[in-house]
């Protein structure tokens, strides 16, 4: 019993060193993204309301609109209403520019690093649950690495060519009013790309919505803004 449990966690070690050098072979790891600028934090009551207003050429802002505001009633206690009163938390944004700013394409590095990785994982997961359901360790590492290699490989092949879109934007936040100030930053679509400039937009307003996130501070008695 005492041996089946070392061995077991030999297996799981092993499995953690494999997962570890996975995570290096996958293609994207590390890509730099055109993101970037900053945005002042602001406070708000925890009872607020938030408003948003998106404006801006060459995108559909209805849709980005959407998106945005899925993405803040996610992870926040604000309630976004249709009009604001002298409590709402104003959020203006304002898209100056759409554009595509590279491609994830297709790379025979980050293919072989995808299938190599692939194959460990599966290799790692096939032994252990090998070991653990007393059948062959062998037999399930060879399963799982044959799995790994197909799953690694097709995974690297459907993200060739899949784009990379991001927008320039303005945004500014303040309480009661349309705020004076708008600070520009750079939003993507991701590391992973998207198929088009239209499925873009939804993935670009949830990230938007994740730097919004992060810079209000709701608690009681506590509202302000630029």
């Amino acid at each position: 019993m005492r041996n089946r449990l070392m061995r077991n966690h030999d297996i799981l070690r092993l499995l953690l060193v494999l997962l570890l050098i996975l995570c290096l072979c996958l293609p994207g790891c590390g890509s730099k993204l055109p993101d970037g600028g900053s945005l002042t934090s602001v406070a708000a009551d925890e009872d607020s309301s938030l408003y948003l207003d998106v404006s801006g050429k060459d995108v559909d802002a209805g849709k980005l609109s959407a998106a945005i505001r899925q993405g803040i009633e996610h992870n926040s206690v604000m309630r976004p209403v249709d009009n604001p009163d002298e409590k709402t938390l104003v959020v203006k944004v304002e898209v100056r520019d759409m554009f595509q700013a590279g491609t994830v394409g297709f790379s025979p590095v980050g293919w072989l690093g995808s299938t190599v990785g692939g194959a460990l994982a599966g290799l790692a997961f096939g032994a252990l649950v090998g070991a653990y359901t007393e059948t062959s360790a062998l037999l399930g590492a060879g399963v799982g690495m044959v799995v790994g290699v197909v799953g690694g490989s097709s995974y690297a092949l459907a993200q060739a060519d899949r784009e990379i879109w991001a927008v320039r934007a303005g945004v500014g936040m303040a309480t009661g009013r349309t705020p004076d100030r708008l600070e520009e930053i750079v939003v993507s679509s991701g590391e992973d790309g998207v198929a088009s400039r239209e499925e873009a937009i939804p993935q670009i307003g949830r990230r938007l919505a994740e730097r919004i996130r992060e810079v209000i501070s709701t608690g009681a008695g506590g509202a302000g803004g630029e």
